[in-house]
């Protein structure tokens, strides 16, 4: 558990930018592709076609990776998951 306000004070320093540019663009990324894949025209290459789908791909597993930050983030401040307040309530019956 981080017990320096120092401590605190640069994890969030480093980490909230770094959560909200991989959400804010990653999300931008993910609904620009989905624009561009619907909007095609029956002429575009399908070399184009599965090159946006990679991209989009791509987007959401690094969005997925992004979360994890905010998770982290959490766990770094309580040493609790997610899981903490069923596992509690079981211990305390």
């Amino acid at each position: 558990m981080i017990n320096s306000g120092l401590e605190k004070t640069l994890l969030l320093v480093y980490f909230v930018p770094v959560l909200l540019t991989g959400l804010i663009g990653n999300a931008w990324v993910i609904l620009s592709v989905i624009r561009v894949y619907k909007t095609s025209s029956p002429t575009t290459s399908e070399a184009f076609k599965h090159m946006s789908l990679y991209i989009l791909f791509l987007s959401c597993a690094d969005l997925c990776v992004s979360i994890n930050i905010a998770m982290a983030i959490r766990y770094s401040f309580t040493r609790h998951g997610p899981e903490a307040k069923h596992v509690n309530s079981k211990k305390a019956s």
